[in-house]
């Protein structure tokens, strides 16, 4: 038996120091591949508000991992998808990929975030401590590495929420008797 009840993602208003919801050039992850799909609100263009593509963007990684406690282990490959996103249909934009650490799983997975790296994405390690608004461009307070705090401005910032289990799958995993582990998601099951 196949039970595939897909996921759910981490509401990012529960995080408000991301400023999703306030600032309309922040978006989520769904969001942005809506806006990249050819039959999006934009026709496949990526731009902001204003009509204009980003000079500048940040993805930030791991958004709702410390309130959920876990890596949601497939928010990195799709972030670096969306760096390629950008880079392909605004060929000129600056990219900052903020992360707390990195989860690429197998050799291929290595070869794109390389590629990604290669393409001039620009990666800072640390963690993001609030997005706020000045001179209509996103400012992102975050601290790097060495616990010292700095500012990155940007046009435009798309978030990486963590993914939960969908709603009701405990009550499915109750009715079939599939063992659930710490963070709500099925276990694997032992024969």
């Amino acid at each position: 038996i196949v039970v595939a009840t897909g996921f759910d993602v981490f509401d990012l208003t529960k995080a408000p120091q991301y400023g999703y919801r306030r600032f309309k050039e922040v978006y989520s992850a769904v969001e942005f591949e809506r806006m990249r799909a050819s039959n999006g609100p934009t026709e496949g263009e990526i731009i902001l508000h204003d009509g204009q593509p980003p000079k500048s963007a940040a993805i930030v990684h791991c958004v709702g991992r410390e309130e959920k406690g876990y890596c949601s282990a497939v928010c990195c490959m799709y972030s670096f998808k969306f760096a390629r996103y950008l880079r392909d249909k605004v060929p000129e934009v600056k990219i900052f990929d903020l992360y707390s650490d990195l989860c690429i799983p197998g050799k291929s997975y290595q070869k794109f975030y390389e590629k990604v790296k290669e393409s001039g994405v620009e990666f800072v390690r640390g963690k993001v401590i609030e997005v706020a608004e000045k001179d209509k461009q996103l400012v992102i307070r975050h601290k790097g590495e060495d616990s010292k705090e700095a500012t990155l401005a940007v046009d435009m910032v798309i978030l990486a929420p963590a993914i939960e289990p969908r709603a009701g799958s405990s009550e499915l995993a109750e009715a079939l008797g599939i063992p659930q582990g710490d963070d709500g998601f099925f276990s694997g099951l032992q024969y």
